[in-house]
């Protein structure tokens, strides 16, 4: 195909691309407002360095691509105002001097679907910043509302005390308040704003391959087919940072879930001990009160014995539930800085620099 221009239709792309700039720009507001979580205590903090470094990568991407979109749309500006001023055929003279890097693939002829015939008019197809909505912590619980159940156990009395102190040595439920403690609350919201932010790139990436295919149509040629390669590449890579986006928000997700189970089945032990602590005490009370007669006394330190042995046996499990989700805690930690990392989503999937006519 020879060389062909519809320089208001360039300029309506310049517009598009101008316009996914201004989304760019909304992101990255979007993202250093809802990827905040700060310095935590307990499990959570040993996801915060992971997290602060993902978050740095997202906001450089995002950044980048804002860059890339403004200077893009400029020199589309330029390139459509170059060819308003010159004729037609001294345009495709000089079209014949670039290189040629080819066109897109023709299209396959689908069955009972006529081929579509002449220019098609380039409009915008996604809306991206439509995705950057209120980010929710639907579908989560918060684990520290457990402590709610607890009541009083955090500050038992005399004999409940001597019970733990004499058995595993420490509160339970002070114990577990201290590991659960962080807002969980916001970073199962951080999770669901990386949501958003992978919609987001999806229907930018989509939208810059989808109206370039439609450009073409009414601007044919080698600085055409230029123009074809860098917008594709440039919504695969968009594409991309969607994929590892989501990739992030599937770990967040993983983590705040497991700490929610995790805190289930502590809050069932918890239950448990301190129900052993209360018989205990009461045995041993009566014990120290029957403490002349022998029979009677040893009687209900026999049976404190056994409410002592499920008391750590509890504290056991407890210990071994703490471990695993530490465990699983650092492999989410992994798995974040795998896709926030120098081999990652977004280092390894450098975006080009701005679109360049070879002629404006």
């Amino acid at each position: 195909m020879g060389f062909a221009v519809d320089t208001f239709q360039l300029g309506v792309y310049a517009g598009i691309v101008k316009n996914h700039q201004q989304d760019v720009a909304a992101a990255e507001k979007f993202a250093d407002r809802n990827l905040k979580i700060g310095a935590q205590p307990g499990l959570i903090a040993d996801l915060v360095g992971s997290h602060e470094q993902a978050k740095a990568e997202i906001l450089t991407a995002l950044r980048s691509l804002e860059k890339v979109c403004e200077a893009s749309a400029a020199e589309l500006d330029r390139a459509w105002q170059m060819y308003d001023r010159n004729d037609h055929a001294s345009a495709g003279r000089l079209d014949q001097t670039y290189p040629d890097p080819g066109g897109p693939p023709p299209m396959p002829p689908l069955p009972g679907i006529p081929a579509p015939r002449g220019p098609e008019a380039v409009q915008q197809t996604t809306f991206p910043v439509g995705r950057l909505t209120e980010p929710k912590a639907d579908g989560f619980t918060n684990p520290l509302q457990l402590l709610n159940d607890l009541g009083n156990l955090l500050s038992p009395g005399y004999w409940s005390q001597k019970v733990l102190e004499s058995t595993i040595g420490v509160n339970p439920a002070q114990e577990f308040s201290g590991w659960v403690a962080g807002d969980w609350e916001q970073f199962a919201k951080a999770s669901d704003a990386l949501n958003s932010l992978s919609f987001f790139c999806s229907d930018a990436g989509q939208d810059l391959k989808a109206t370039v295919n439609a450009l073409l149509t009414s601007w044919s040629g080698n600085a055409a087919n230029e123009a074809f390669q860098y917008f594709t590449r440039l919504g695969e890579v968009v594409n991309d940072y969607s994929r590892g986006l989501a990739d992030l928000r599937d770990k967040y997700r993983e983590a705040a879930q497991g700490v929610w189970e995790f805190s289930e089945s502590i809050n069932d032990l918890i239950q448990s001990i301190f129900d052993n602590v209360f018989w205990a005490a009461i045995e041993v009370a009566a014990g120290a009160a029957l403490s002349e007669t022998v029979v009677g006394a040893a009687a209900f330190w026999g049976l404190a014995a056994l409410e002592c042995k499920g008391i750590v046996d509890d504290w056991k499990q407890m210990t071994n539930l703490l471990m695993n989700i530490q465990n699983t805690i650092r492999i989410i930690h992994g798995g974040i800085l795998d896709v926030a990392g120098a081999s990652g989503t977004f280092q390894a999937h450098p975006l080009p620099a701005g679109y360049d006519h070879p002629g404006a």
